[in-house]
Order: C-alpha cells, then sequence, then structure tokens
C-alpha cells in the first residue's frame, strides 16, 4: 500500500509486527478488551465455542466496524497515534496476535443495523470482506482452531483477563461469569484511590521496604507492564489506568513522554496523600496494638515479625515459610487478630521509612504540614507497651541527654522516664540520624526494678539517685548537697555522655553538659534553675575525683582501676587548662597520682615526677600504641596521646613528632627562643656561667663571648665579662637543644651545624673517649636521643646510629654512596666525605664492612639547593584541623611517590600515570578546595604534592595565589623528590610502562628553555645534568642508555635509529637501537636531532650499526627475521579473529585491527591495552596470557583460549561491549572450533 510519498512492503511489515508485536500471542484476549473499551462498549463477554474445541466467541457492543475499516484492518497501524485510531490499532494487533496461533479461520461481524459487514481470516495473504445477512448491532469474533493445532482458548485466557483487567471500566463476563475488578482483598493495607485528570486506579503501602515505587500501567482499563520510579517522598505500588498512554512496540511499557511525567508526578502527589492516610490509620491502630501486645503470644508474633521484615523484600519461601509457623503458635482465641496485626507491621515499617528519609528536625520541618504529621505519628512502642511517637523520644532526649531502650518489654512497669522497645539490633536505625546515636541500654534498670517495684517519680523530699536516669554502670558514686540542692554524682565504666540532670517534682525535667573533658553522671533536685545547680554540682566535682584517687591503685587489675584511670586523666586535663603548668593548690593531689605506667623501666609515673624530670632538662617520650613505641627510656603509652593531648597536659614544654616514628612525640622543655639577643640562628640552651645566666648558641652575634670548642665555636650570651671556657656539659645540653629544635639535619650534608654535630660525636663518643663529660647524666641524654634520630641518608629512607650500629655488628657489608650516585634500596648508606670518617672512627673495627660502590652510574650531583630558613620548631596544629592528608593519600594511584619534610612543612608528592602540565599543590588544613598549580616558566613540572602547612608560621597566601616563600619552599620538596627519584631509577624495570610513564616527567625537565625565559637555578641545572646522565632508555642489546650518551653517538655522524617498543626476541650481535616511548621529547632534548624509527621485526636482520658508512635500510634489506612460536600464535589468533570478525552478531569492536595484536614483553597492569595508533597489545607477563602461552598446547588451541581473553578485556575496557554480546562472542568462537576436525578434541578435553 502507499503511504504519502513511501511505499511500504505490506506483507513483510505485517509479518514482523506479527511475530514481534506481543510476547505472548495469547494476549489477543486483553487487546480485544482494549478495542471493546476505546469503541465506548458498555460490555464484553467471552465464550467458549462448544461446537469447535478449542474455539473462542467474543462479543461487544459500542461504535461498530465500518466496511472501509474492514477492507483495510490493519491500515491504523500505520497511521498516527490518534485517539480516534487507537480502536483500529488495538484490533489490527489482536488479529496479528490470532494469527500467530495458526487459526484456522477468524471472522468479524460488525457494522449498524442494515450495514452489517463480514471479515474472514485465513493468513496474511488470505483475506476477504463483504456484506452479511444480519440484524444484530453487537460486533462478533469468532476463531476457530485448526484441527491439531495450537489452542485458541483456555485456562491461561481467562487468568490474563483475571490479571490485567482489575482496571477495566466496563464488565467483562468469562463464560457467564464477571471478572472481579478492583483491588484485591489481599493487596489491601492502606489503598488510596487516585481519580484526577482522566488517571485512575490505586496506590498502597508495598509489602517490603523497597528502594523503588512499583506501580502497573494500563491504558483502556488493560494493565501492561510494571515502571519502577524512586519518588521523592515514600515508595509505593499500585495500577494507574490513562488512555492518554502511548505503548511502546511490544505493547508492554509505556513511552516515558510528557504525558508519562504528568502521571509521575500525580503520582508523587497521591503518594503524599496515601502518607497522611497512613499516619491516621497508625495512630487509630496503635493503642489496638499496644492492646495485642499485652498477650504474650501476640507479643511474640509482632517481634518475631518485625524482626523478620525488617530491611528485607519478603518474597521467598523461607519468609512465607516463617510466617506460617509463627501463626501456628498463636492461640485459636487469638488467631483472628494475626491478619490485623500483620498488615499493622507492614504499616509501621513503611512510616518508619518515610519518617528516616524526610523529616529532619522539629525546626526545620514546622512548616511542613506533612512532616509534622510524621513527627507525632506513633511509631513505636515503650518498653512498658504504650505507644511512643519521635516528637516524644525528642522531648526525652531534651530532658535526658539520651534516648534509653529497652531489649525486652515490661508491661505495667512504672517509670520516671519513657523507654523505647527496641525488638531487634537496628530498629531504631530509622531515627538515628534524627535523634543522634545517644542511645542507652537500661534494660537491667528496668529487669532489676520489675523484681523490686516500681521505678516511678521519686517523692519531693528525697534525693534522685543516677539509677533515676537509667544510669547503672557506676564505677564510683558520692551523694553531695549544698545549699538548696542535693543529688548524687558518679563516674561510669563506659566514658560516655557526661550530662548534669536537673529533677523537680521528682521527673528529670532538664539537663547540660559537664564542661569537657569531664565524662562524669549527676542528678541534682532543688529549688534553683538549672545553671545554679550545675555550678553545685561543679564545686562537689572534686571531691569525686579525690576519692577516685583514693581508690585508684596502679597494681591492681580490677575493673574500678582500670576504668577510674582515664577519669583521673580527664580531671587532669581539665585542671592544667588555662594554667602555665602550674596546677591550683586545691588541685594538686591529682598531680601525685601515679597514673603514667613507663614501659621501658616499669613502674608508674605521676604528673609531678613528669614536671620534675623536664625541669630537670630531661625530654620525655610518649606512643599512641605500643608498636609505636621503642628501645629508649621513658616512655610512656596510650591511646589517648596527641601532640594537642601533650600541649594541654604541659602547656610550658614543647610537643613534637620524633621523626621516623609514627605517632610518638618527644616533650622537653622551651628553650630560650627568640630573646633579644639577636643571635645567628637563635639563642639554643641556657647556662649557668660563673654564676649568672647565660645563654649559648651555635651562631655570632653582638656583645657574644666567642669559644672554640673541639666541635665548633660556641657563642655565650648575657655575661658581663667575657667567659674564657666553657665545660663540655654545657656543650652537651647545647647540643641536646640543637637536636631538639632543628633534628640531625641529615639531608644537608654541608650544613654548618650538620658538619659542628659530625665533629661532637666524633668527640663525644669516639673511642677513646676524650670528654671528660663522658657517662654523665647529659652525656647520656645527648647519647639517647641522637643514637635513634634519623642520620644518614639511604636511597629509600634513613638510618639512625642504633640501626647503623646493630647493622654492622652483625657482620653484613654496607655500601657507601657518594651523593648523587645510585644504588639499591637496602644494605646502602648514602654518605659524604665527613659523614664516611665519622663511621669509621665511631666503629674502627667495622671499616672492613664499608665497602665503596663499584661504579657510579649517574654523575655526582652538586649539593643541594639552598633552603629556606623556616620556623625552628613545627607549631602545634589547629585545633580540630585535619592531619591525616598525607596518610589519606591523592584517591588515585601514582606511579611514585614520597613523603618529605622541610623544617615545618611535610609534602606528599607523587608522579600520576598521566602526568598534566605543572605541579598540582593542594593545601591543608584549610577551608574549601585550596588548590594552585605551580608552573615557572623557566622550568617544565609535573605531579601532584599535598603540602601540610599546619605547622607553617609565614605567610601562606598573597592574594590569590601561594605566597612567593611557601612557593620556593614546595619547590624546593619537589628538588628533593625529583633528586630521590633519580637515585631510585636503577631499581625500575627499565622496559616496564612504569618506567616509560616516569621518562615523561623527566624528559619534561630537560627540554631547552625557551629564548627570553631566565635561566633555571643552579641547583635545577645540576638536576638537568643528573636526568641527561640517567641511563633510563633500554637497548635492544639488553643494556640502557642516557641522553648524553645518545647525543656522543649523534656527535660521531652515526644516525639514530629507535624503536618504539622493546622486542620480544632480539638475535646476538643485531645491533644497537634505543627503545624511545617518547622521541620527539627525545629529538628536542638533543637539539632537534633527525632519528629514525625501525620496526621491531627488521631488528634481528640488521647488522651491527658501528661498521663504516650507513648501513642497509633494516625495513627492505636483510635476513628476515626467524619466526618464533610465539608469532605463530599471534598470527593464528589473527587469522581466528578474521574469520569471525564478519559473523552475524559479533561487534567488530571487539576484535583487534587486522595486523594490528602484539605480544607486549613489558608488561602492564592490564591483560590487553586497547591503544589509539590501531594496535593491540597482549600482555605478555599476564599470569593468564603466559598459562596459556607456557601450557604446550597446539598454537591453534593457544590462539583459540587468546581469543576469548582479548574479547572478555575488550568487554571490560570499553562501553560499547555488553556482557550478552560478550557470551555470544564465546559462543560463537566455540562453534567456530568444533567445526574445525584439527580443534575438536582440545576444545572437548577442556
Amino acid at each position: 500500500m502507499d503511504a504519502g510519498a513511501f511505499r511500504i512492503d505490506r506483507k513483510r511489515t505485517l509479518d514482523k509486527l506479527m511475530r514481534y508485536q506481543l510476547p505472548d500471542p495469547a494476549m489477543y484476549v486483553l487487546l480485544l478488551v482494549r478495542c471493546a473499551v476505546a469503541g465506548g462498549a458498555s460490555r464484553v463477554a467471552f465464550q467458549r465455542l462448544e461446537a469447535a474445541s478449542g474455539g473462542v466467541e467474543v462479543r461487544f457492543d459500542g461504535t461498530p466496524f465500518t466496511a472501509a475499516e474492514l477492507e483495510y484492518p490493519y491500515a491504523a497501524l500505520f497511521k498516527g497515534a490518534r485517539k480516534a485510531d487507537r480502536r483500529g490499532r488495538e484490533l489490527a494487533l489482536a488479529l496479528l496476535s490470532l494469527l500467530r496461533l495458526e487459526p484456522r479461520r477468524v471472522s468479524l461481524l460488525s457494522g449498524a443495523k442494515g450495514e452489517r459487514v463480514l471479515l474472514q481470516l485465513e493468513s496474511l495473504e488470505s483475506e476477504s470482506v463483504g456484506p452479511a445477512e444480519d440484524s444484530g448491532t453487537l460486533t462478533v469474533l469468532r476463531v476457530l482452531p485448526r484441527m491439531g493445532g495450537k489452542p485458541l482458548w483456555g485456562a491461561h485466557s481467562a487468568e490474563l483477563l483475571r490479571d490485567h483487567c482489575r482496571l477495566s471500566p466496563i464488565p467483562i463476563v468469562v463464560e457467564g461469569k464477571a471478572v472481579p475488578r478492583g483491588l484485591p482483598p489481599e493487596r489491601r493495607i492502606c489503598p488510596y484511590p487516585v481519580d484526577e485528570d482522566g488517571v485512575r486506579g490505586w496506590i498502597d503501602l508495598p509489602y517490603g521496604l523497597w528502594g523503588r515505587s512499583d506501580v502497573s500501567t494500563a491504558w483502556y482499563g488493560v494493565a501492561a507492564g510494571a515502571i519502577q520510579e524512586s519518588l521523592s517522598t515514600v515508595q509505593v505500588v499500585g495500577e494507574l489506568n490513562d488512555d492518554r498512554f502511548q505503548p511502546n512496540a511490544s505493547q508492554t511499557l509505556v513511552v516515558r513522554n510528557a504525558e508519562y511525567r504528568k502521571v509521575m508526578a500525580l503520582l508523587s502527589r497521591s503518594a503524599d496523600g496515601l502518607l497522611r492516610g497512613a499516619v491516621d490509620v497508625q495512630n487509630q491502630r496503635i493503642d489496638s496494638v499496644c492492646g495485642y501486645l499485652d498477650v504474650a503470644p501476640l507479643r511474640q508474633y509482632w517481634s518475631r515479625q518485625l524482626a523478620l521484615a525488617a530491611g528485607k523484600r519478603e518474597t521467598g519461601w523461607l519468609s512465607r515459610l516463617a510466617r506460617f509457623l509463627g501463626e501456628l503458635s498463636i492461640p485459636p482465641e487469638w488467631a483472628d487478630n494475626v491478619s490485623a496485626l500483620e498488615l499493622d507491621i507492614r504499616r509501621t515499617l513503611w512510616l518508619r521509612g518515610a519518617a528516616c528519609r524526610l523529616l529532619t528536625s522539629p525546626q526545620k520541618d514546622r512548616k511542613d504540614e506533612l512532616r509534622q504529621a510524621l513527627w507525632a505519628a506513633r511509631l513505636l512502642v515503650s518498653a512498658d507497651l504504650k505507644s511512643l511517637s519521635l516528637a516524644d523520644l525528642l522531648r526525652q532526649k531534651e530532658v535526658m541527654g539520651y534516648v534509653p531502650f529497652s531489649t525486652e518489654p515490661f508491661p505495667g512497669l512504672e517509670m520516671s522516664f519513657c523507654s523505647v522497645w527496641r525488638i531487634h539490633p537496628g530498629e531504631l536505625d530509622f531515627a538515628a540520624a534524627l535523634l543522634g546515636r545517644e542511645l542507652v541500654d537500661v534494660t537491667p534498670l528496668l529487669e532489676k526494678a520489675a523484681r523490686d517495684g516500681s521505678l516511678g517519680p521519686v517523692p519531693a523530699h528525697r534525693t534522685p539517685v543516677l539509677e533515676q536516669i537509667g544510669i547503672t554502670d557506676l564505677a564510683l558514686r558520692v551523694p553531695f548537697s549544698e545549699d538548696d540542692f542535693s543529688g548524687e554524682i558518679g563516674l561510669r565504666f563506659s566514658r560516655g555522655g557526661a550530662n548534669i540532670h536537673l529533677f523537680q517534682r521528682g521527673l528529670p525535667v532538664s539537663y547540660t553538659a559537664a564542661p569537657q573533658p569531664l565524662r562524669f553522671t549527676a542528678v541534682v533536685t532543688g529549688t534553683g534553675d538549672l545553671a545554679a545547680a550545675a555550678a553545685v554540682v561543679m564545686k562537689a566535682a572534686p571531691a569525686l575525683y579525690e576519692r577516685a584517687a583514693e581508690v585508684f591503685s596502679p597494681l591492681a587489675r580490677s575493673n574500678e582501676s582500670r576504668a577510674l584511670r582515664p577519669h583521673l586523666i580527664d580531671f587532669l586535663e581539665w585542671s592544667t587548662a588555662g594554667t602555665k603548668g602550674e596546677l591550683p593548690v586545691d588541685r594538686r593531689w591529682v598531680a601525685k597520682a601515679l597514673l603514667w605506667p613507663e614501659r621501658t623501666e616499669g613502674g608508674s609515673w605521676s604528673h609531678e615526677k613528669m614536671r620534675e624530670a623536664l625541669d630537670d632538662g630531661e625530654q620525655l617520650f610518649f606512643a599512641k600504641k605500643p608498636e609505636a613505641g621503642f628501645a629508649i627510656s621513658r616512655v610512656f603509652e596510650d591511646s589517648r596521646f596527641s601532640a594537642e593531648f601533650l600541649g594541654r597536659l604541659f602547656p610550658d614544654c614543647v610537643a613534637a613528632a620524633f621523626p621516623g616514628k609514627e605517632d610518638c612525640w618527644m616533650v622537653h622543655r622551651k628553650g630560650p627562643g627568640d630573646c633579644a639577643h639577636g643571635a645567628a640562628g637563635g639563642c639554643l640552651a641556657e647556662w649557668t656561667v660563673d654564676g649568672q645566666p647565660a645563654h649559648l648558641a651555635l651562631g655570632g652575634g653582638k656583645g657574644a663571648s666567642e669559644l672554640r670548642q673541639p666541635y665548633g665555636t660556641v657563642w655565650v650570651f648575657g655575661t658581663a665579662e667575657p667567659v674564657r671556657s666553657l665545660p663540655d656539659e654545657a656543650g652537651l645540653a647545647l647540643l641536646t637543644a640543637l637536636l631538639r629544635e632543628r633534628g640531625t639535619l641529615y639531608d644537608r650534608p654541608d650544613h654548618p651545624l650538620r658538619l659542628c654535630l659530625l665533629r661532637a660525636l666524633r668527640y663525644f663518643f669516639a673511642p677513646p673517649w676524650k670528654s671528660p663529660a663522658a657517662g654523665s647524666r647529659l652525656h647520656r641524654r645527648f647519647y639517647e636521643l641522637v643514637w635513634r634520630l634519623p642520620f644518614f641518608r639511604r636511597p629509600q629512607g634513613t638510618w639512625t646510629l642504633l640501626e647503623l650500629e646493630g647493622f654492622l655488628s652483625r657482620g653484613q657489608l654496607l655500601t657507601c654512596l657518594k651523593p648523587g650516585v645510585s644504588g639499591g634500596e637496602r644494605d646502602c648508606a648514602i654518605l659524604a666525605d665527613e659523614e664516611l670518617s665519622l663511621i669509621q672512627a665511631l666503629w674502627p673495627a667495622r671499616k672492613s664492612q664499608l665497602e665503596p660502590a663499584s661504579a657510579p652510574t649517574v654523575s655526582a650531583g652538586a649539593a643541594a639547593p639552598p633552603l629556606l630558613e623556616w620556623q625552628r620548631a613545627p607549631a602545634p596544629p589547629a585545633s580540630g584541623a585535619p592531619t591525616d592528608l598525607l596518610d589519606a593519600g591523592f584517591g588515585s594511584e601514582m606511579l611514585y611517590e614520597r613523603i618529605l619534610s622541610l623544617g615545618t612543612l611535610r609534602a606528599r608528592i607523587g608522579l600520576p600515570a598521566e602526568p598534566l602540565p605543572g605541579l598540582s599543590v593542594r593545601l591543608s588544613p584549610g577551608k574549601g578546595p585550596r588548590r594552585f598549580l605551580l608552573q615557572p616558566r623557566e622550568l617544565k613540572l609535573s605531579g601532584k604534592m599535598l603540602l601540610d602547612v599546619s605547622g607553617y608560621a609565614g605567610s601562606v597566601l598573597q592574594g590569590r595565589g601561594l605566597h612567593p616563600d611557601l612557593a620556593r619552599g614546595a619547590l624546593v620538596l619537589c628538588y628533593r623528590f625529583l633528586s630521590d627519584l633519580i637515585v631510585a631509577w636503577p631499581g625500575f624495570d627499565p622496559a616496564s610502562r612504569v618506567c616509560g610513564r616516569l621518562q615523561l616527567a623527566l624528559l619534561l625537565l630537560v627540554q631547552p628553555v625557551p629564548a627570553g625565559t631566565p635561566q633555571p637555578p643552579a641547583a635545577w641545572e645540576d638536576l638537568r645534568r643528573r636526568i641527561r646522565g640517567l641511563a633510563m632508555f633500554p637497548t635492544s642489546d639488553g643494556g640502557a642508555a642516557s641522553l648524553d650518551f645518545l647525543a656522543k653517538r649523534l656527535a660521531t655522524g652515526e644516525p639514530l635509529r629507535y624503536l618504539k617498543r622493546t622486542p620480544f626476541q632480539v638475535e646476538p650481535g643485531s645491533g644497537f637501537f634505543p627503545v624511545l616511548r617518547h622521541p620527539m621529547l627525545v629529538s628536542t632534548a638533543l637539539g632537534g636531532a633527525s632519528m629514525t624509527e625501525v620496526s621491531p621485526q627488521s631488528v634481528a636482520a640488521s647488522g651491527p650499526p658501528s661498521r663504516p658508512g650507513p648501513p642497509p635500510a633494516p625495513e627492505r634489506t636483510g635476513v628476515p627475521a626467524p619466526v618464533t612460536p610465539r608469532d605463530t600464535v599471534v598470527a593464528e589468533t589473527l587469522r581466528l579473529f578474521a574469520s569471525l570478525r564478519g559473523r552475524r552478531g559479533v561487534d567488530r569492536a571487539g576484535c583487534p585491527p587486522e595486523e594490528g595484536l602484539l605480544l607486549d614483553p613489558a608488561g602492564g597492569p592490564d591483560l590487553c591495552s586497547m591503544g589509539q595508533d590501531s594496535r593491540w597489545d597482549v600482555n605478555a607477563r599476564h599470569p593468564m596470557v603466559q598459562a596459556v602461552l607456557e601450557s604446550g598446547l597446539p598454537a591453534q588451541t593457544q590462539a583459540a583460549y587468546l581469543a576469548s581473553m582479548v574479547y572478555t578485556a575488550a568487554n571490560r575496557n570499553m562501553g560499547s561491549i555488553t556482557d550478552t554480546e560478550d557470551a555470544f562472542f564465546q559462543a560463537v568462537l566455540v562453534g567456530e572450533l568444533c567445526r574445525r576436525d584439527t580443534l575438536k578434541r582440545d576444545v572437548l578435553s577442556d
């Protein structure tokens, strides 16, 4: 037939529609119902034809079909989706579905009275239309089955009508019986009718806590497929009919057009109405529920079913079995209440889910009536079996500071507070975000009250006790009475919330939190307000803690002593707040309590003893956990230790992180600091000289006495007369202060203070000991500190003198590397000449174990760049500042990363897999994202840096960028990071992809500086020279080459020929070819040198390039490379893909390009990488690939396994290939293999 300017193949189109329009052709009965409703019928009847077994007759009234309509019964399918054509479209689809059942004849009688027409169909090709002698007005469809053909009518047809026609606006009669319409009784929990703007139906509560709404769509009264939508308020189930829905091609779902969106908006509004109705029903039913729960069998059923239904979509047979067994346990006289309780459970759970999703706080929700109704809804049951709302629990929390709950019910128990009955552990999770996590289990208290009597309001003349607010786990309690107030105060075993509760008229009325960090709990009654009551409690609190100090014993193993220790530490911390370290007279008793067990020497210390040791110049060490401790004296361990906590305990001391030890801090007295003497580097220590207090420094200044000591020059400030001599004890005090303030300066070997330390160690510790102070207390203090601080560098990490002494004592060899010379990560130390000399002096018997590096692999570097003068001692981070930014990392994988320190700065620096130009710097702590890009014109940097500025005393920002001083510090850290990368380079596999990506960051640094741009600093120029001398390019003969080596070859006039990837196999004598993954960058780094790429297959055919004259072109001349077994496997794999690429259903995107599949011996993170250069690289080092290549199977079998793995890898890496297409390819592959006789046996055996 013609349709406008298009000619449609009618037969082919109808054939496709007939086959694919409906999933089940028996659904023609639903299409006929839609056809009748669309035509305005008042009734439709289905009747089995007794004369023809399996035949059916359908009768309906309404608008009849005309002769013109029946002459082309399928014409409506090719018209638009107009409402006038819907009746004809439904009829055409019904006829096509009937023809799929292959009937003997389909006859349709219709037309107005006197104009009756008969349509007869046997197939798509056989149809006839003509007038009929009939006086009726109904439309009658008769379908006669073919002998031995498919049934046209049966129980399945009647079931389809019952399941899909509940929303039919007209009666449907099936063999004399009307099909039930409306919501079935078994689905009614709290139904809500919907009838607005042509949309009608119903919604109800789902049977489980589902994450989406499940609504069946219908048009003309017949339901189709269900839709799933996530509504913004609550989730529902139901059925909605809209005759304006536009069905999809298969007639099973609706198109999501403007009409669909309008219905979804109506569904959301109706869900709000359902929620209001459910709240009303809940408030009406909850009293009856509480009455049911007073009966033990029903209470057990409620508890069991609520725990079963929470969080589950109960559709499995186990859930139904559990419900059935629960119903069997109900006595017969209460059996009628089970079904009502079941609906109550469903409604309660649904409303709880709605409350969790919609409610925020009473203040924010007060203007929304629906949310206010949810706050007041009775959703919970109390321990005494009364109904509770979330608003009740919130008021209870405002009075008591927490929400009490019980895991068991106590019917009839009189209580002074309301306790919610928590049936199962997760029941109150829905209210946690609204009420907080302050939930207290008072079950033991209620059990005791049930045995002893009520827990009701106390008489007004009696003092309340802590049990009145549900507190029973008390380690210590003390009553108090002062002025018009009396009560009880106690310390709990668990250091939970600390509150002061005010009682009036025998009931708790309000509370306030105890001052931090105290954790006591108090109840008080009196005539005053809460503020006056809290003041009285705070006066009574010291007596409680003093009593705790009397009870506490560090040697006792009782639960009371273990619980009281943290409470006493709380009181000590509270007492030192706002002081300079000296406790008030009335609290000095707490400083005498032995609260701090010492790990190394045994016994316990008091706070008073610690302060005496600090006053004497000692340093104390504090570790957060046992494994963070180390072999040193005066180490205290507690999980509460932090720099902030120690700063509060010792406000007049310095608490600094101990270098090289995680969660460990050193506390010592503050030094002179920035005094008025103006010494270079500041005064470091105090010393008494000739009875006068003086300051000692290692830098000169005006008015100082200069003394030459064996370890360097010392300046003495503050004396009236010049100082002629200084004892070695003073020097030890000065050097100890230097270690505390500046560390060992191991990363700055040429610094004057570093050289001073090296000479001091030689003087004080090298045998024979020359100092008369050897063995003194100050000598021991200096020794225990310097021996455990990081002192020497190694390629990855540092050495302490203690570690190095133990290493050499075991007779092991130590490789001594010059600065700038690379080596292994272990058994190596990077030593300047003075440092090596010190080791030889300290352990002269171990000189033979010091082994110099065999040969430098890169040029020796110059001294480190000049560093900025940072603040000497890191300032403690601000309260609440995050300290774990560096530990959290970047959030993505880095090829290489380090954590470095520079004065008060700490940074984590890393190189990502795809480095971008510029150094991305992120600061912490800070408000919001604080990211900056360092991109100096003279330096082409790349990478990421997390910079911790919590201890930095200088300016951080200037305008919208980093302060220049901080930016210079970040560049210094970047310099050290890149220097460490150069030192660690020999530990990488030069042929790996990781090494190839790291080359990119280094090659960017050696690019020529554009004209007119300032030259890089001298230190960076030295770094560039080290990069140029770094052997980072693998070569075809198994070696490695540097940029300097390539430049020398170019200087001889030889052309530079290179490979872009590592060849899998190279024959001996094939010549020298560097592997350059970034040839353009290498060319510009070599001054724009001309280079020629050669293919890996031609490497074996080329001769050594050192002979005179230009070598022949390896691509065209020479002996062909020998074919390896792996080359055969790759060729067979490509041949297999070529045979499958054109098969129907096989997505070509999952097949590698022709001649574009290669085995990569370097390996990578993925089994197969799909490059942009029409080449796929298969990782030859992948375990699965190795297993295939080393299996010994025939090449064709190996190729089949390889093809299967490559296509699956493409499925994982490409978004265009689905799992279904992957499975289809595997099936096609197996079919291809089974077709080949040579492979059939191998495949079937596997």
